[in-house]
């Protein structure tokens, strides 16, 4: 059905009883911003021909135990997947810090 699109997982960074990093006002957490972003990442990509889902909720449910080996031995054990994003919004205490984080593991190097 998608043999030509590649295949991405987005998984939100959080969830369950692990809300993530906090905004200073103790009302906004870093799950209440990856369960926005995490379906818009998806439908964006989804819109530019990538064939990308969101990952399951029980997953989902499960995050506050998945360490990040934890989440990449169950997305390597899925097939025909090419990409695993996995959603973060970090915090600093600096408010000079800024900017964003990206890693990747590239098979074989």
């Amino acid at each position: 059905m998608y043999q030509n699109k590649k295949r991405i997982i987005c998984m939100q960074g959080h969830g369950g009883r692990d809300k993530g990093a906090s905004h200073p006002d103790g009302k906004t957490t870093e799950l209440d911003i990856t369960k926005v972003a995490t379906p818009l990442l998806a439908m964006c990509l989804n819109l530019l021909g990538f064939d990308a889902i969101q990952s399951p909720a029980a997953v989902l449910a499960r995050n506050e135990k998945m360490g990040i080996n934890e989440r990449v031995a169950w997305a390597n054990n899925l097939r025909d997947i090419d990409l695993l994003v996995s959603i973060h919004a970090n915090a600093c205490v600096s408010h000079s810090a800024e900017g964003s984080e990206v890693l990747y593991y590239r098979s074989g190097k």
